[in-house]
């Protein structure tokens, strides 16, 4: 879709979303502008109506000098229990030739905030030949995977002992704590 003068102020308003988890809003355009300058894009957030005045919260805006790719990009985090309404605008001043081409206007999970959070580790590993003893983490839900990721062992307590099969590289999955590499050795 394209956004091209004569209009000097274009809109693609979204339909009304309601925000029920993390997420983030991404658009992609390209930009050309001609005699007269620069042009502006804006992503614009309104939680009361679809009118262009509604559209008061700016969420990312960019100047396109010439002739360019680029991307705005914004969390909708704050937003979550509420119904709101994105839109896209282009504006050149007046006299510019200008064009804008919209690629991709997309609402997308957002990953950067779904970092899992761990207890300090303070259970004890232990080894004897193929046996693998954990102390200190009675109660919590244990996983055991060799390298290549099969799932050996499970548990829902962690303390105890553990026959592996073989030497080798293993890791511990206990909940609750970060996954530890545990090297057995006959």
């Amino acid at each position: 879709m394209a956004l091209n003068t004569p209009n000097l102020d274009n809109w693609i308003v979204a339909a009304p979303m309601e925000i029920n988890a993390p997420l983030v809003a991404r658009v992609s355009m390209h930009g050309i502008s001609g005699t007269g300058g620069t042009q502006d894009c804006s992503l614009l957030l309104s939680t009361s109506g679809s009118e262009t005045a509604d559209f008061t919260t700016v969420l990312a805006t960019h100047t396109s000098p010439g002739i360019e790719d680029f991307e705005l990009t914004a969390s909708l985090s704050a937003y979550q229990g509420q119904v709101i309404r994105l839109a896209v605008r282009h504006h050149n001043p007046v006299g510019a030739t200008a064009m804008m081409t919209l690629y991709d206007f997309v609402v997308e999970p957002d990953t950067a905030i779904s970092v899992p959070t761990y207890e300090k580790d303070n259970y004890l590993v232990m080894t004897n030949g193929l046996q693998l003893g954990i102390k200190g983490a009675e109660g919590r839900y244990l996983q055991i995977y060799d390298i290549m990721g099969r799932l050996l062992v499970t548990s829902n307590s962690a303390d105890g002992s553990y026959q592996m099969p073989t030497s080798g590289i293993y890791i511990l999955r206990i909940d609750g704590f970060k996954p530890r590499k545990v090297a057995v050795v006959r």
